[in-house]
C-alpha cells in the first residue's frame, strides 16, 4: 500500500510540474511603504499605483496624509502571513472632520493586460469596527484609462456594505439593529469569527480574503481600483493585493478553476499563503508532501462555509527543495508544486 501511495504521489508531482503554473502578475503586501512612489492625481495613462483623495476633506485626525490611503500597522499587531513580521497594510479613514459626508478615497493599481480568462484578482480587507461604524468600499474596473475624474471607472466588481444608521440597540452584534448600504457585510454578516474579534457591544475586524475572476476583460488592458466611500464610520484596511494568472492543462482544470486554488509566494521561504474558494460548504484538508511520497504535514480544517478561504502554512522547518501541496474540499482534490528556498 505504501508503494502504491508513493507511486501515485510521484505521478501527481510529475503531472503538476508539467501542467500547472501560477504567474504573479501584481502583488502588494505593504510590508515596505509603497506610498511615496504613488501618484496622487490619475493622469489617465499612469503606469504606477495612484492614491487619490477625491473629496479633499480632512480626516478627524487633521493629519494631511490621512486624507487618503496611508501606510499603517494593522490594528491588532497581527503578523504578516509571508514574512512572519508585524503586519502592515493600506488604511483609510471615513471619520472626517466635523463628521462631514462625501468620503471618496481611491487606491488604483497599475495597468493590467488580461491576456486570457485565467486571471484572478485577490485581496484582503477589514473594517476596524462592526456592525456599528462598519466601513464599506467598492472594487471597480476601467478599460484603458485610470482618470476617475473623467468617469473612467464604470464597472463595479464587488461592493462591501457600510453602516448607514442605527435602528435598534447600537450595543449589539446583531446586524438587524443597524441599517446598511447594499453589499457584502464583513465576516458573513458578522457570523464568522475567523474574521472578527468579538467584544462588548462591538466587534473588531480581521482581514478577510476575497477574489474575483477577471475573465470578462480577456484581451483588454484594465485598471482596478478600491474606492473607500463610507460616510462617518471609522477605518478600513486593505492588504495582500494580488493578481494571478493560472495556466493549466489536463483533467484537473475544472476543479482548479472552481476552487481558484492559489499558493504564494513561490518559491517560498517561511510561510506559504493558501487561497481558495468553496462554492458550497465542504470538509477541507491540506497536505504537504515530498517527491518520495512522504506526507510531511496534514492539516484537517473541518467543515468550512462557502466563500473565500485563506490558510497560512508554516514551512520554516522544511529543507530547500520541491514539494507538492494538495487541497481536498469534499470529493474534489487539486495539487500544486511549490519550491522551498
Amino acid at each position: 500500500m505504501k508503494q502504491l501511495f508513493t507511486l501515485l504521489l510521484s505521478l501527481l508531482f510529475t503531472l503538476q510540474a508539467n501542467s500547472q503554473v501560477i504567474d504573479t502578475i501584481l502583488f502588494e503586501n505593504f510590508q515596505l511603504d509603497p506610498f511615496p512612489a504613488m501618484g496622487l492625481v490619475p493622469l489617465g495613462d499612469d503606469t504606477t499605483w495612484v492614491n487619490a483623495d477625491e473629496d479633499g476633506i480632512d480626516a478627524v485626525t487633521q493629519v494631511d496624509d490621512d486624507k487618503r490611503w496611508t501606510y499603517a500597522e494593522f490594528y491588532f499587531n497581527a503578523l504578516d502571513s509571508l514574512t512572519g513580521e508585524t503586519n502592515y497594510c493600506a488604511s483609510s479613514y471615513s471619520y472626517l472632520l466635523n463628521s462631514l459626508p462625501g468620503n471618496r478615497n481611491w487606491l488604483i493599481t497599475p495597468p493590467i493586460h488580461v491576456q486570457d480568462a485565467n486571471y484572478t484578482f485577490h485581496w484582503k480587507s477589514a473594517s476596524y469596527q462592526m456592525p456599528r461604524y462598519l466601513d464599506g468600499y467598492l472594487v471597480m474596473a476601467s478599460e484603458g484609462s485610470n482618470d476617475l475624474y473623467a468617469g473612467a471607472f464604470t464597472d463595479t466588481l464587488f461592493q462591501a456594505a457600510s453602516m448607514v444608521s442605527i435602528s435598534g440597540n447600537g450595543q449589539s452584534l446583531d446586524i438587524a439593529n443597524f441599517e446598511f448600504t447594499d453589499g457584502y457585510i464583513h465576516a458573513n454578516g458578522v457570523t464568522d469569527t475567523t474574521y472578527y474579534i468579538p467584544s462588548t457591544g462591538i466587534a473588531y475586524g480581521l482581514l478577510e480574503p476575497h477574489s474575483i475572476s477577471l475573465a470578462p476583460y480577456t484581451g483588454k488592458t484594465i485598471y482596478l481600483a478600491f474606492l473607500h466611500n463610507s460616510d462617518d464610520d471609522n477605518l478600513l484596511a486593505l492588504d495582500d493585493i494580488l493578481v494571478t494568472r493560472s495556466t493549466a492543462s489536463g483533467t484537473n482544470d475544472v476543479a482548479l478553476a472552481d476552487l481558484r486554488f492559489v499558493t504564494f509566494p513561490n518559491p517560498v521561504e517561511n510561510v506559504l499563503n493558501v487561497l481558495y474558494r468553496l462554492a458550497e460548504p465542504a470538509n477541507v484538508s491540506i497536505q504537504i508532501g515530498d517527491v518520495q511520497g512522504r506526507v510531511l504535514q496534514n492539516l484537517s480544517l473541518g467543515r468550512l462555509n462557502a466563500g473565500e478561504q485563506q490558510q497560512d502554512l508554516n514551512l520554516r522547518n522544511l529543507p530547500a527543495g520541491q514539494y507538492f501541496i494538495t487541497l481536498q474540499a469534499g470529493d474534489t482534490m487539486v495539487s500544486r508544486v511549490i519550491s522551498k528556498k
